[in-house]
């Protein structure tokens, strides 16, 4: 017992050195916010001490080589295993959102600062690496150790399901006009003899009752809602670490997120009611079974009114509820204006690239959920936040909890959301193009805890129309070059539009490195299709092999998802010259055949010899070449350049598809489809092959 009480002395007087305590408190004056560079914060491995079997506490002093204060947020946390065995590495966070507009225990400009982690990485010093991952720069400004109140620990009773059990609690008020992160060193008599390191927010000004019903772990910061499953006695408390929350910036979030908002394809009126067809499929995991599964199918009608939810009308089948499913496919083209949208939410920045909104967000307010929580008696950033990289959405999530990423397709007219992905459920998006819009033409979605398949379905659309108002009016397109490239626009061949059906093997291959095949480096079978390109209605794919049922369903989203890579990228299967350019002005061709387009899908359109031989966007200039099949030119290779002239080389990448056209009856269809460096300069390549074509035309 000596000896564990030694070790805690010691290990505190590491991190009180230089961070001396007023003998009276003062209201920090808050500084100027600044930018920095988290390359410039420099971390060694000062100490470490066992928690228990389970836990470290880390010792680690930030060299500032930058010239504003930094407070770091962030750290990650990497040790380096014996035997050459790959490092394994987590994050700890030393405060709760927002990530922004921090300041308290700052390093200055060339000086150093000693900050306490928990880790659940077990090594020596020198097997650590820690690095900074975010942190908030400010200008000069004092601020002492906070005068923290803390009262006597008394027993308060608790209970879970598992039974009612004596827990600590103690009060901590708080001597600052601004909400306060602290982590504390709390030593446990109960269930362990031991010391370990707490964090809780203390509102402004305010005293916090504070129930410690469990221990907290790496992360220190405990859940204030979760249940005891044991008993917990603390005998001490010691404050090792605060952070203040600096008032919020009331611009920032509209800052953030418009440019990304906009840029995110979206219907002109957020209100246009639409009805049509649907067929809805479902596999789920039989109740008190983990390895049964019931299917259901169902089919009928639909109409999302311009307020309210969906209405379905089932015309044959039962135990499925396509109305989810219906709904979310159009949330993701029928949304208001940022203006709308910012009017009825509160914008608010929790990190650097990341804006909370509170509200019902873009979803219609008559049919929304609020979604919030609140812990500890205050609020502590549990909204809904999303996430921006390059004008984009890419994420979304709730405070500190798992994240679900997105991935987009760029239109022309703006991006779209083409998967949902987080960690136990992945979805996917289809489009077509319909009276000048982008409409949802389905989607698929598997849910999976671990390598188990709880649930997956497919939703397919069809037969939509506009009512209400009537179809969304379009503007035809205008200019002294729009007849001249119409004539270009009409000349080389297009996929065909009517809804053939389409037979075939087919043959998939490609390195290995893109988990959407789950590690299948080679997948065969057969495929069938009605429609294809833009107009593919329906697609069956049965794989070669005895293959578990929700691995073909997520091998059938992956090809479905690799046609939309391609027919969104080739020429042959454009949309109409008047969709394609409505509401756009066409400038006459210059010398080099370029016509400029205002208000269009692109910035400009190359012809040459009678056909269109690429054209520009803000951020990629695509190339098309032709061969002449069958007497018609069609596009067999589409080159884009991503990124523009001043962007850094490894921004900078040239994307391929290689397209074989087979004749098959009166069509030209895709033989073979090569991706080349589609999300990146080492993706690929990706070979999907069809063989033995067979087409049925439709009466």
């Amino acid at each position: 017992m000596t000896r564990i009480r030694l070790a805690r002395a010691l290990f505190s007087s590491l991190w009180l050195a230089g961070a001396g305590a007023a003998s009276a408190q003062e209201q920090p004056r808050e500084p100027e916010f600044l930018t920095g560079d988290v390359a410039r914060l420099e971390c060694r491995v000062a100490g470490v001490r066992a928690v228990d079997k389970f836990s470290q506490l880390l010792l680690v002093e930030v060299h500032n080589r930058g010239t504003a204060t930094a407070e770091p947020l962030e750290f990650g946390i990497e040790l380096r295993e014996r035997g050459g065995a790959a490092p394994r590495a987590e994050t700890f966070r030393r405060v709760q959102l927002p990530l922004v507009r921090r300041y308290g225990r700052g390093a200055p400009p060339g000086g150093k600062q000693v900050y306490t982690l928990g880790t659940a990485l077990h090594g020596t010093p020198a097997q650590y690496a820690v690095r900074v991952l975010s942190a908030a720069w400010h200008g000069p400004v004092e601020v002492a150790r906070p005068g923290l109140k803390i009262s006597r620990p008394t027993t308060v009773q608790r209970t879970s399901m598992v039974g009612t059990f004596p827990v600590t609690q103690i009060e901590l008020t708080n001597p600052f006009d601004r909400d306060l992160d602290v982590l504390l060193l709390v030593t446990l008599a109960q269930p362990a003899d031991l010391t370990e390191l707490m964090g809780v927010r203390v509102p402004a000004g305010a005293t916090l009752p504070w129930v410690l019903a469990g221990r907290a772990g790496p992360r220190a910061y405990l859940d204030a809602e979760a249940a005891p499953a044991s008993a917990l006695k603390a005998t001490a408390f010691q404050l090792a670490d605060w952070s203040l929350v600096g008032r919020a910036d009331p611009e920032a979030g509209a800052r953030r997120l418009r440019p990304a908002y906009e840029r995110w394809y979206r219907w002109p009126d957020a209100a246009t009611a639409v009805s049509g067809r649907f067929a809805f499929r479902e596999r789920r995991q039989k109740l008190n079974s983990s390895s049964e599964y019931e299917d259901h199918a169902v089919t009928g009608r639909f109409t999302l009114p311009a307020k309210g939810p969906v209405r379905v009308e089932i015309d044959s089948g039962q135990g499925a509820n396509a109305a989810s499913a219906i709904a979310s496919a159009f949330e993701q083209v029928r949304r208001p204006d940022f203006a709308t949208f910012a009017a009825r939410n509160r914008l608010g920045e929790v990190a650097a690239d990341r804006v909370e909104v509170q509200g019902p967000g873009w979803l219609d307010p008559s049919v929304a959920a609020p979604m919030s929580t609140t812990g500890a008696g205050t609020h502590i950033g549990l909204h809904v936040d999303y996430q921006v990289a390059e004008d984009r959405i890419v994420g979304e999530g709730t405070g500190d909890g798992p994240r679900t990423t997105w991935q987009v397709q760029e239109t022309g007219r703006g991006y779209l959301v083409t998967q949902l992905r987080s960690s136990s459920q992945r979805t996917t998006f289809r489009y077509r193009e319909q009276d000048g819009l982008q409409v949802p033409a389905g989607s698929t979605s598997t849910t999976a805890f671990g390598d188990k398949l709880f649930s997956a379905s497919e939703l397919a659309l069809s037969d939509l129309r506009f009512d209400g108002q009537g179809a969304v009016a379009v503007r035809a397109p205008t200019g002294e070059g729009a007849a001249a490239l119409r004539a270009l626009w009409d000349t080389a061949y297009r996929l065909p539009e009517a809804p053939i059906e389409i037979a075939a093997g087919f043959e998939v291959t490609h390195p290995g490195s893109d988990l959407i095949w789950l590690r299948q480096k080679r997948v065969k079978g057969t495929v069938t299709m009605t429609g294809i390109g833009r107009h593919l209605q329906a697609l069956h794919l049965e794989c070669e092999g005895r293959l578990p049922p929700e691995v073909e369903m997520a091998l059938g989203a992956a090809f479905r998802d690799r046609l939309l890579m391609w027919h969104s990228r080739d020429f042959n299967d454009r949309a109409t010259f008047e969709s394609f350019f409505a509401g756009a002005t066409i400038h006459a061709a210059d010398a080099t055949g370029t016509f400029r387009i205002e208000n269009g899908p692109v910035l400009e359109v190359q012809g040459e010899g009678g056909l269109v031989r690429g054209w520009s966007t803000r951020d990629a200039t695509t190339r098309f070449t032709y061969e002449r099949i069958d007497g018609r030119m069609a596009v067999t290779r589409i080159e884009s350049t991503l990124g523009t002239a001043g962007s850094r080389s490894q921004e900078r990448w040239t994307e391929t598809v290689k397209v074989t056209l087979t004749k098959v009856g009166n069509h030209l269809l895709p033989s073979m489809l090569r991706f080349e460096r589609i999300f990146g300069r080492d993706w690929g390549p990706e070979t999907i092959t069809l063989k033995d074509l067979k087409v049925r035309e439709r009466p």
